[in-house]
């Protein structure tokens, strides 16, 4: 009798996609996966009145750096509805490639005549900056706890920035999950790595592991001590569904 594969399951600390087409249905075709969606935190955008303010305010920048996806969707979207045109002298930074192709749903990359730069990864990014656009006068929309390492390296090489805050993000009470049941969890920003430790730091599953998307996530499981088996962007795993999948093969092989 061939043996039956133990089901696992994927918590993803967001949103479920309503996209119709979305990355994820890549992993529902793999035999015995359960994903399951919940966010931890919520976002709550400033005002349209607040962000014109702040653009007015954040004045004289040569150049616009986005470190997250929520930042790329708040401040387009911002800008579309009240028309508002980014110079095409502003040079605009994306901190790793797979946020640049994220950004393609606002940005026509073809036509924009704005310069547009990205990089592997933070330390690529980092490099990027320190090689040529010493510089340049940034402006850093988001929050400052999803900016902090983007605005610690740009002080201690002393550039130029301007901190532009678009959006709050609140925490929320996930008292309900069950969460013993999850093999895997997933977190995409620090606040989320808080939001479990704030809820289960005193009995944590010892058989649960973590992936995390993006650098500053990473950075907040593993000052937690939480077991981080699969960082997303990395050499190996440049997406996080190649990462869960080759986790799942390679968790399923361990287990057999």
């Amino acid at each position: 009798m061939p043996k039956v594969e133990k089901k696992i399951h994927i918590l993803f600390t967001q949103e479920k996609p309503q996209e119709k087409y979305t990355p994820y249905l890549r992993l529902e075709k793999i035999t015995n996966l359960q994903i399951d969606f919940c966010p931890f935190v919520t976002y709550q955008p400033i005002t349209l009145g607040d962000f014109q303010y702040g653009l007015r305010k954040a004045k004289n920048f040569s150049s616009i750096i986005f470190v997250n996806k929520t930042t790329v969707d708040y401040f387009f979207s911002f800008c579309k509805k009240n028309k508002i045109i980014i110079p095409s002298s502003v040079k605009i930074f994306f901190i790793t490639y797979q946020l640049s192709t994220y950004a393609q749903k606002y940005i026509d990359f073809k036509i924009k005549k704005n310069k547009i730069l990205t990089a592997a990864s933070f330390y690529d990014f980092c490099s990027l900056l320190t090689s040529a656009y010493q510089k340049e006068k940034f402006l850093i929309p988001g929050t400052k706890e999803h900016c902090h390492n983007i605005i610690n390296f740009l002080k201690n090489y002393e550039m130029a920035y301007q901190e532009f805050s678009i959006y709050h993000v609140k925490q929320n009470d996930i008292t309900h999950l069950l969460i013993s049941k999850y093999q895997i969890i997933v977190f995409f920003n620090e606040k989320s790595v808080h939001c479990f430790q704030k809820h289960f730091s005193k009995y944590p599953p010892q058989h649960i592991k973590f992936a995390t998307v993006g650098y500053q996530t990473a950075q907040a499981v593993k000052e937690t001590n939480l077991p981080l088996v699969l960082q997303i962007p990395s050499k190996n795993n440049p997406s996080l569904v190649e990462g869960i999948t080759e986790y799942c093969k390679a968790y399923r092989q361990s287990s057999v």
